[in-house]
Parts: C-alpha cells; structure tokens; sequence
C-alpha cells in the first residue's frame, strides 16, 4: 500500500469516526458512505467518460470531464421533477490550502440560481478539495433535483472552486462565464408555456371597446384561457389578442360574463377583487421589476410597478397614456342577467422604467400573463364576499397570479399586411330604380295625424372610457381623432 493510500484511508476513518478534522460535516459517516466514498477516489478518470472538458483551474485542479443521467423526452429535452445524476471527474495537480471548496450551480435562462447544489455529494460533504493529494482524480457525484415548476427553455451548470470571495480563476479557453465559474451547456428544458408572436401595426387605433379597426382582424390571439390555477380550457368564457406599434402595446379581452360588478370608481382602487381584466409584462422574467395592469367592467384604472412578486404600491406609480376602453353587454352592478363586455386597452412602452428596451425591438421577446377575475355574486354591505373565479392565458399552477415563473412568452413581431377598410357604399345615381322613391297612390286617404307619436328610439350607449392620467389625480380626456393622412 502506497503512503498516499495509506493517507486517505486514514483520514475516511477520522472522519467516520467523527473527528474534529473536518469540522463543517454534517454528521458522521455511515459505513456505507465511507465505501462509496473511498471508491469515488480514483488513480485516473475513466475512458469512457461520457463529456470530457479539460478546464484548468489555475494550474490547481483540473475538470476532466463529466456524466450526465436525466430523463429526457423524445425531443432530448431534460424532464422537469426528475433527478439529474452528474459526475465531475477532478484531478489535483496542486494541493490546496484548507477552506477551498467546490460549488454548483444550475441556472435558468433568466441567470437564477435554480437548484442549489454545493453541499450534495458525499464528496461535498466529507471530502473537499483542500484535503486532495497531487495526482488525485475524484469522481464527485451529485444528484440534482429539477424542479417541477422550473419553466425555462434551458439549464445550464455551473462548476468550479471557491474560498470565502475568491473563485480559482478558469487559465484555458474551456467554456467559462469570465468569473471563475465553468459552463456546462445550456441543456434543453422541456418547456409548457404558451407563446405568441404578435405583429406590428402603424395603423391608429381608437381607444373605443369596440374593437373595429380591420387591423384587429390579424392581431394575435391570445387564447385559449384556463381556468386559475391549473384547471381545465375556459372554452369560450375569454377571448384575447394583442398586437403593438412603436409606441404602445395593444391588448383586446372579450368576456362572457352572466353577471358584471365592478363597484369600485377610482384610479388605483382594488377592482381586482371584483370583475376585472389584467395584463402583467416582465421583460426578462425574473420577477424582479415588472408591471401589472387591470381594467374593470366599468372602465377604472389600476397599475402599478412591482420590485419583486407583490411588492409595489398603486398610488407610487400611474402611467401616462394607459388608456382603457369597455363596452358592456349588460348592466354593471344590477341583478339583471348580463352577457359580458368587451375591452380595449392601449399601454404605453415609455412608461416602464424599469424595462432596459423600450420600446422593445422586432423579435424581442417578453414574459407576460393575462388574467380575468369574475365575481360570482353582487357584494352586499355586512355579507360575506362572494366567490371569484379566475381565468389564465398561462396557468400559474399555484393561487398567485404573480407567479412570474409561469409567465408566457410574448415575442413582438414584424409589421403585418393590414386587411383594407371595406370600401364606402357607392352613391345612387339618377334613374336607378333603387334610388326612386316608390310611387304613390293618387287615390288612397291622406293619413290622421297620430295624437301620440311614437317615441325616438333611444341612442346606443356610449362605452365605458377610462380617462388618461398624467398625475395622481384623475381628469377627463378626450377621444383620440385618427391622424389626418399624409399630404401629396
């Protein structure tokens, strides 16, 4: 037996026999864990490696390579909620001083931190690189957990060795983030979230609720919705679509609803425990700095800028032209039946600071979800609330419509061929039958005059429009006019 072996199998003993060398372990050893440990140190990295890599850490380690076990689809895609085995083949060149250990991480494509992976392995736990002899090779296997809801198109690990803030710094071109950390991957997720590709209009649009613009025609449909938090299609309980311009993002909900309330009537008031629509933007889906916006049945207001998941304050934040526009079908807060409403909602791109890129350019893509909140009863002063259903472009399989994690994907597309308006109706000329009055009867009675005329019918109900708010307080604004065309 070499004096090195004698060496390691001196110091699995201490450390099984719970000696005072290592003193960050956990617990003792199991005789078990002491086997599989002293098998994990080897003479040579295996030739049958699956993944070799070569990255030289400061002349000190070296990552050979690694394995790789994880359940994939019929795409190649890692499964989420499955068990992610990998072993990383290190080989010590030079002994390192005590307090150097190693770390993973395993990231998203947000750059989060998704699993945390320092301390997994017998190799972490009870044989850490400080106590590794010169031309030692260890295998140290982890097994990693992917989390259910871990909503990312891709996982990428990273893999090296630190000490209080020091990292050993990656001296060779293996693929590195620059800080001391090796990249393994990106490695395809499989991914469950909807997407939508949403097309670019130059097209004025009027803020009205009614939706007749011909550009709505090609906008992007949003649909279909399920019922919050992971139940089944709302069928044709919701219907959305989108589209933007260099300015704004345009959004359309069209709600069936058998009973419409919304009691609520100013700016930043919590409409969203009542009948509501919402739409939430995250640019880079972290969480971290995004938006939420909501209309109500009866055209009020709400937004607000949110630090993290429901962190944000309503009145700190009021974006100029967020403009919103309902049209009932039905009365809002009475008990007749009501069929739903309909609305158009315009927000402005320059109004989230806290967005990198605004307004975003062709092929950006969002995260974003979209919301409706439908308040089964009418509120009644002294009772019990009333139950609320939700409904999801996104379902965020857990009650919060803050999970950020499940946010879609919403990518802003290139301009689109607009449908042309239908052609104005043409003139009657003189001598068309059609435009001729019918002839009239030279022998019949002139008619009585009525004594009680028949009412003029009532003129069409002007849609719910929320005003546009440039300060905290609220005030009228006027319909937008179409801008006139250009000049020849």
């Amino acid at each position: 037996m070499t004096a090195r072996k004698w060496f390691v199998l001196v110091l699995l003993a201490a450390l099984g026999a719970g000696s005072c060398i290592c003193v960050e372990r956990p617990r003792r050893m199991t005789d078990d864990e002491r086997g599989k440990l002293r098998a994990q140190i080897l003479a040579e990295a295996p030739a049958n490696m699956q993944h070799r890599v070569g990255a030289d850490l400061d002349g000190r380690l070296e990552l050979v390579g690694y394995d790789l076990d994880v359940e994939r689809d019929a795409q190649g895609r890692i499964v989420p909620g499955r068990t992610m085995t990998v072993t990383w083949y290190w080989k010590c060149n030079e002994p390192l001083e005590e307090g150097w250990r190693l770390f993973t991480h395993v990231t998203d494509d947000t750059g989060t931190n998704r699993i945390p992976g320092d301390e997994v392995g017998l190799v972490r736990k009870h044989y850490p690189p400080s106590r590794w002899g010169a031309g030692e090779v260890v295998a140290d296997q982890q097994q990693l957990v992917v989390p259910a809801d871990f909503n990312s198109k891709n996982l990428t690990l990273f893999i090296g060795a630190w000490f209080g803030p020091h990292r050993l710094p990656i001296r060779n071109d293996a693929p590195n983030d620059g800080a001391g950390r090796v990249r393994i991957g990106p490695l395809p997720v499989r991914y469950d979230l909807p997407s939508a590709t949403i097309p670019q209009t130059s097209s004025v649009i009027l803020i009205d609720g009614r939706l007749d613009e011909p550009v709505w025609q090609v906008a992007a449909e949003l649909s279909p919705f399920v019922r919050a938090p992971d139940g089944p299609s709302a069928g044709d309980r919701v219907r959305a679509r989108a589209l933007w311009s260099r300015q704004y993002l345009y959004v359309a909900f069209e709600v069936r609803d058998a009973l419409l309330v919304s009691q609520f009537t100013q700016r930043d008031d919590p409409i969203y425990t009542q009948d509501a629509v919402e739409v939430f933007l995250d640019e880079d889906g972290d969480g971290k700095s995004y938006y939420e916006f909501e209309v109500s049945p009866s055209g009020v207001l709400f937004d607000v800028a949110l630090s993290e998941p429901r962190k944000g304050e309503p009145g700190a934040f009021t974006a100029a032209e967020f403009r919103a526009a309902v049209v009932p079908d039905g009365t809002v807060n009475d008990d007749v039946p009501d069929r739903g409403y309909t609305v158009e909602i315009q927000i402005p791109f320059l109004a989230l600071a806290k967005f990198k890129q605004r307004p975003p350019r062709v092929g950006s893509t969002w995260r974003a979800n979209f919301y409706v909140l439908d308040t089964t009863g009418l509120p009644q002063p002294g009772a019990q609330a009333p139950s609320q259903d939700g409904f999801a472009w996104s379902a965020p399989q857990k009650p919060d419509f803050h999970e950020y994690r499940r946010f879609g994907e919403l990518t802003f597309g290139e301009p689109v061929a607009e449908p042309a308006p239908p052609p104005p109706p043409e003139p009657a000329t003189p001598g068309d039958p059609a435009a001729e009055p019918p002839p009239s009867d030279p022998t019949a009675e002139p008619a009585e005059p009525s004594a009680d005329p028949a009412p003029a019918a009532p003129a069409a109900a002007a849609p719910a429009v929320s005003p546009l708010v440039s300060s905290p307080a609220l005030r009228a604004f006027p319909r937008p006019v179409a801008a006139p065309p250009p000049a020849t």
